[in-house]
């Protein structure tokens, strides 16, 4: 990894104005609860075969990259992908219910466990949902709330109104912790038949693009005015 006077640099940016590093960053609370949450990571070392992770408590951590699948056909990190059946290395499934959702990262970390990241973007109204049945760490990015299921299974539903959109998630079951990307250090913790319903509202800021490409991770939205 490069370091310029701007940017975190990929090597195999080098000799492109390419970018993955601002491509695969989410925005996060640096006091927020657990130091071990990745907040920028990059999936294309080693030719496509080594994630790069970075993550609150200041460490950096290389793995194993993890095969991911859109019905069937092999997936790509940071491609977006529209209604269908995303499938994971550690089992997980996301059903993709109107509009799409994108992959983050997946890749083993230095503790031999499997973390998997997914996300939705900006002016994306619609759900997931998400199957989650193991010990694997797996989260949901959108652009109001990070929910992290643990063995969970999840719904996940976008909203957007003009200039506002919200998220709101039902558990069937398992542990899902969810984060309000505005202001919340330690998430809300929804357990068996709990619910959140759209809490976090996203405003879209008037002429500031909320990130530089549609398929990119959302950014933090604006705290409650």
């Amino acid at each position: 990894m490069y370091v310029t006077s701007k940017t975190f640099k990929c090597p195999a940016d080098r000799t492109t104005q390419y970018n993955s590093y601002e491509s695969f960053y989410i925005g996060r609370f640096v006091d927020a609860d657990d130091p071990t949450k990745i907040l920028l990571s990059c999936p294309r070392h080693h030719k496509n075969t080594r994630t790069v992770a970075a993550y609150l408590s200041y460490a950096v951590d290389t793995g194993k990259s993890l095969p991911a699948a859109w019905n069937g056909i092999p997936a790509e990190f940071g491609e977006v992908y529209p209604d269908g059946e995303l499938t994971f290395a550690d089992g997980t499934t996301v059903t993709i219910r109107s509009r799409s959702a994108g992959i983050h990262s997946s890749f083993v970390d230095n503790a031999q466990q499997i973390q998997t990241t997914i996300y939705t973007t900006d002016g994306n109204a619609g759900s997931l949902l998400v199957n989650h049945g193991n010990d694997s760490k797996f989260a949901v990015v959108t652009p109001a709330v990070i929910a992290d299921a643990q063995n969970a299974y999840l719904e996940v539903v976008n909203t957007v109104s003009g200039e506002e959109q919200g998220s709101g998630i039902l558990v069937s079951s398992g542990k899902v912790v969810v984060e309000d990307r505005r202001m919340d250090a330690v998430g809300t913790t929804l357990t068996n038949g709990q619910d959140m319903p759209v809490i976090s509202v996203a405003v879209l800021e008037e002429g500031v693009p909320s990130e530089p490409s549609r398929k990119s991770v959302p950014r933090r939205p604006a705290k409650r005015r």
